[in-house]
């Protein structure tokens, strides 16, 4: 049987994805140019070895997304093991439904509306923001998991609640209506620090700080499992009540120290 030897890569974006292997990319090159009689010397020693996978036509873009996402976690986590953001990001792809994928959906969403817009970091190439890895695992993922008891998904209501795990539309719904919630309990944050406070500027403020989100994460947690949820008014009267020094000289608490910041917060404003 004779077989093909060519193949052919249309030349627009997200045509081909790369799964590993890609500062390889570069190390052959043949063509028609002023470079390759320079070039040709060093092809005679050089090969460059590709797996491919071609999927059958009826395969579903979603499948080849998941399949991908997988192979990338096989390859590179058994060799250096992948930054927990990414992992995390992954996760979305692969298990949506789970409460980390569920968690990192929200805090995406958190850094594209509400206080916290352009204070999140959600890519690795954002700088001088809050980190958000720890956010997502020991904070968030407890106030929007499917199964947990003190989560916004006991407080949601929507006709078509039970589709969510079998509906990306309901999915996402119910992500928007966590944003909008804990953005509430933020903004009401927000009303009470000074201006000058809201700032990722660790030497002027620990508002904006890893250690400080979580606490009021942990303090929604409470807020939820006591069904004591508010709206904006409500939180911002409370908020009135805070105590908490967030100067960089006299914040007392530590990055694993969230949950006695959160406790105290609910003690001071929800007591």
């Amino acid at each position: 049987m004779k077989i093909d030897s060519t193949f052919r890569i249309p030349r627009s974006f997200n045509s081909i994805g790369i799964i590993d292997g890609q500062h390889r990319l570069y190390s052959y090159h043949e063509g028609n140019d002023r470079f390759d009689r320079q070039i040709a010397a060093l092809r005679q020693k050089q090969h460059l070895l590709v797996t491919g996978i071609v999927y059958p036509p009826q395969m579903q873009a979603v499948r080849k997304e998941r399949f991908e996402a997988q192979m990338f976690l096989e390859i590179n986590d058994k060799q250096k093991r992948v930054k927990g953001d990414l992992k995390q990001a992954i996760e979305r792809i692969i298990t949506p439904y789970s409460p980390i994928a569920i968690a990192k959906a929200v805090v995406t969403g958190l850094a594209t509306s509400g206080p916290l817009v352009g204070k999140l970091e959600v890519r690795f190439y954002e700088t001088g923001r809050i980190k958000t890895t720890s956010i997502v695992s020991y904070g968030m993922k407890h106030i929007v998991a499917l199964d947990s008891e003190h989560s916004f998904y006991r407080r949601w209501r929507d006709p078509q609640k039970g589709k969510i795990r079998t509906s990306k539309e309901v999915l996402d719904r119910y992500v928007s209506y966590c944003v909008s919630q804990i953005n509430i309990f933020l903004a009401a944050f927000k009303s009470v620090v000074p201006e000058d406070m809201w700032t990722t500027d660790r030497k002027t403020s620990r508002v904006l700080t890893t250690t400080t989100i979580n606490g009021l994460v942990f303090c929604l947690r409470k807020l939820i499992e006591e069904n004591n949820l508010s709206d904006f008014e409500g939180y911002k009267d409370a908020f009135k009540h805070l105590k908490v020094s967030f100067a960089p000289e006299e914040f007392a608490y530590k990055s694993s120290h969230w949950k006695s910041l959160g406790d105290k917060i609910l003690a001071q404003c929800f007591k």
